[in-house]
């Protein structure tokens, strides 16, 4: 598309834009996402939160997961319809209807990103490397702008997630999200384990450790090196893929088990332990307290072509074992290596509210009328 063309739409989507807000406002409050189909822990929680402390307001959830350039086209419109309608909005992911057009003064967007904290560089910290948006794009698009709020889980995460979204250190609450709470409340386990169906009743016979590659653009995730050494007569692995490695899926072995791809925070309930590499479930696995090992077999491409946010030296993610050799791993989950105390001080960095008040403290930001 040439520059004169996304010109030339812009003002076209901006004109349209500006008779939608000739509609008043109403008491309604928008979520959007462009991750998935199916909505989020955090979405379902945040939703259920609102239906039962405002029940005047209407709660319009949208996740538009781009699958064509023509369908994007009329959900953009929607989008642009309800947030020019709307009290209130909250994004989980860069929604290009929230940072194009000039909205409301009325109108309160929070921006929600779907991890509590990075592990990994991600918005304008991932502008020009291989795996993020290029400068033009970014610049043309308004890639992350208009938030009054950016969420993140703790205050070690405030500064990163400043630079990410270029706002100021103020507009970045740490508060955490809507899945801290729903992660710790008493039912988590046991929708788990309603999820997996028919495969619980194997998989609960040992203890589960949840593996869950991150998503590397333009590569596939590894397995093989892990499957091979993996100790399947003491523990089951339940293999959580990122929802855009679905189509990657490997042939696994006996004690191993696939869980819906894009939904592994809704199993770490049910698991003693995760195997990672640079996937923000890490943050969500430190709020449970599940110990976390970080097979990181490809940390140099990875750190050339991504970005690391955090220090990936051994023994310094919450004395975390951090191994390029799957059997080191292994081992660490075999033998129970992990220092609970130092995980314990980096959840508490990370994953500061733990109290079942992150949905509460979410909505006190958007300042709804009665």
């Amino acid at each position: 598309m040439t520059t004169l063309v996304l010109a030339i739409l812009k003002l076209i989507a901006r004109a349209i834009y500006a008779c939608f807000k000739v509609f008043p406002t109403q008491k309604k409050v928008v979520l959007i996402s462009r991750l998935s189909g199916q909505s989020s822990i955090d979405f379902r929680t945040l939703s259920d939160y609102l239906n039962h402390h405002y029940p005047n307001h209407t709660v319009v959830t949208l996740n538009h997961h781009m699958s064509s350039k023509v369908r994007h086209a009329f959900q953009v419109l929607l989008e642009m319809y309800h947030l020019a309608t709307a009290q209130a909005c909250v994004a989980e992911s860069y929604v290009i209807a929230v940072s194009l057009f000039r909205h409301k003064p009325s109108l309160t967007i929070v921006q929600m990103w779907h991890a509590l904290g990075a592990l990994k560089r991600f918005g304008h910290l991932a502008i020009g490397r291989p795996e993020g948006s290029s400068a033009a794009i970014a610049k043309a698009m308004h890639m992350h702008e208009n938030y009054d709020y950016v969420l993140t889980g703790g205050p070690a995460s405030v500064e990163t997630f400043a630079r990410a979204f270029r706002v100021p250190t103020s507009a970045v609450k740490p508060i955490g999200l809507p899945r801290v709470d729903y992660l710790l409340s008493d039912n988590a386990s046991d929708n788990a384990r309603r999820h997996l169906g028919d495969l619980w009743t194997e998989i609960s016979t040992r203890p589960v450790i949840v593996f869950a590659p991150t998503f590397r653009k333009g590569r596939k995730p590894v397995f093989d090196p892990l499957l091979a050494n993996f100790c399947f007569d003491t523990h089951h692995l339940l293999i959580a893929c990122h929802q855009r490695d679905a189509h990657h899926l490997p042939k696994i072995p006996q004690g191993a088990f696939m869980a819906p791809p894009g939904r592994v925070v809704e199993f770490l309930p049910i698991a003693v332990g995760l195997i990672t590499d640079y996937s923000a479930s890490a943050f969500d696995a430190a709020a449970l307290g599940i110990p976390t090992y970080f097979w990181v077999h490809d940390i140099s491409t990875y750190s050339a072509r991504r970005g690391l946010t955090l220090d990936y030296t051994p023994g310094n993610l919450g004395g975390s074992v951090v191994s390029e050799d799957p059997q080191v791993i292994v081992d660490a989950v075999r033998n129970r290596t992990f220092d609970v105390a130092a995980w314990e001080e980096f959840a508490s960095r990370y994953v500061a509210v733990r109290d079942g008040s992150c949905t509460e403290k979410l909505v006190e930001l958007l300042e709804l009328s009665p």
